[in-house]
């Protein structure tokens, strides 16, 4: 009996080591923004420009404001992808009535082609001069290096 138990306390603390061993994939913030009780757009502003290879990267980000029925506050985030496709990830504040609005882009994974910049810029859909508070954070996937 007791050696069965020491044996399998053993396998357990070898499987364990191996675990604990093996690198895990990580997200590293590289770019994040927090703008609070702004009242005029942004024109495109680059975050960063991919330098070499494939790469994948994720935003999150939040918008809110508070005020006038029917303002709208527009959030975007553009890049090309690795076909070159421009694409974009967007989000919209929309208030229809004197209450906060908020908006949530969920976490978004993308991979922007290298050499071409990743941009984000905030326009008033309805022409609001309301302000509005923004945060988002853009971070990388490192992966484990090979042996």
């Amino acid at each position: 009996m007791r050696k069965t138990l020491g044996v399998l306390l053993g396998a357990l603390v070898l499987c364990s080591a191996i675990a604990f061993a093996q690198q895990q994939p990580q997200w590293t913030v590289i770019s994040s923004q927090k703008i609070v009780n702004r009242s005029t757009p942004i024109a495109p502003v680059t975050l960063f420009t991919p330098q070499s290879g494939v790469g994948l990267y994720r935003v999150s980000a939040y918008m809110s404001e508070t005020g006038a029925p029917n303002s709208e506050w527009s959030l975007k985030f553009s890049w090309t992808d690795q076909t070159g496709s421009s694409i974009g990830a967007e989000v919209s504040v929309l208030n229809h009535n004197e209450i906060t609005a908020f908006g949530v882009l969920n976490p978004l994974v993308f991979s922007p082609k290298a050499g071409l910049p990743v941009t984000y810029e905030v326009d008033s859909v309805s022409g609001s001069e309301i302000p509005y508070t923004l945060m988002f954070t853009i971070e990388q996937l490192k992966l484990p290096s090979t042996r």
